[in-house]
């Protein structure tokens, strides 16, 4: 028996799900509906890499930066996170929030602390923790 590497990955957004090892026989069994199987050189670390034009790439970091690290919790003023990837999805307490032109303004009126989250194909996962007082 021939054991494989084998990498499964949506083709769409270059996202790796998962890596394994794997007879060959049983490559195509390892597929997922709407994801692509290979077999690959190594194991993949999906939270380091993705897939681009299909070429397993390191993903790169996120520079964005907050204009600050607390908010007024008063519903009207608000703090930014800009240089986000373009486009791309946040998570504020697990909530996805689209943002199309790179930057996120944040404001609330509930006092207490929000996970900031990115996690886009391309780029290392990144967590922000914001407090609202």
């Amino acid at each position: 028996m021939n054991v494989i590497n084998y990498m499964c990955y949506n083709a769409t957004t270059g996202k790796i799900f998962s890596s394994g090892q794997c007879v060959e026989s049983d490559l195509s069994l390892q597929a997922k509906e709407g994801l692509t199987v290979i077999k690959t050189d190594t194991l993949v670390n999906d939270a380091r890499y993705y897939v681009s034009d299909g070429t397993i790439t390191e993903k790169a970091e996120i520079s964005a930066t907050w204009s600050a690290e607390t908010v007024t919790a008063d519903g009207s003023s608000e703090i930014v996170l800009s240089t986000l990837p373009t486009p791309c999805i946040v998570y504020i307490d697990g909530e996805a929030v689209s943002v199309e032109d790179g930057s996120l303004e944040f404001s609330t009126s509930a006092v207490g602390y929000y996970h900031i989250r990115i996690d886009e194909p391309a780029f290392l996962e990144k967590e922000w923790v914001i407090n609202a007082i």
